[in-house]
């Protein structure tokens, strides 16, 4: 994220381009097998509140994502600032989860 900011956009366009490509790709399959993962992951008697919830989160963030694009148009690397301190936020918040290796799942929130 950083490099795209520092590399001049008329010198590296092609490499830019590429870059931007690969990142909206992998943001796109994280976020189906995140979606198939929650799917398995949420009990079944909320499951279709959850996922549904999970949608709304999702399809929000992409709303927004064109204004935290546009921050840049202030500050030129505030963009991937942006992203960048809202993937070291969830990776955080993923170390916060309870180990579930080899161990039964509840079906039900009793």
């Amino acid at each position: 994220g950083f490099l795209i900011t520092a590399l001049d956009t008329e010198q590296h366009a092609i490499t830019l381009a590429i870059m931007v490509g690969l990142g909206r790709y992998g943001v796109v399959v994280s976020y189906e097998a995140e979606a198939q993962y929650a799917s398995e992951f949420i009990p079944t008697s909320v499951r279709g509140r959850a996922m549904a919830n999970i949608h709304v989160a999702g399809f929000a963030f992409t709303s927004l994502s064109s204004y935290v694009i546009y921050l840049g148009h202030f500050f030129k690397p505030l963009p991937s600032i942006c992203i960048s301190i809202l993937l070291l936020l969830g990776a955080m918040l993923c170390l916060a989860l309870p180990e579930t290796l080899n161990q039964k799942l509840p079906q039900t929130l009793k």
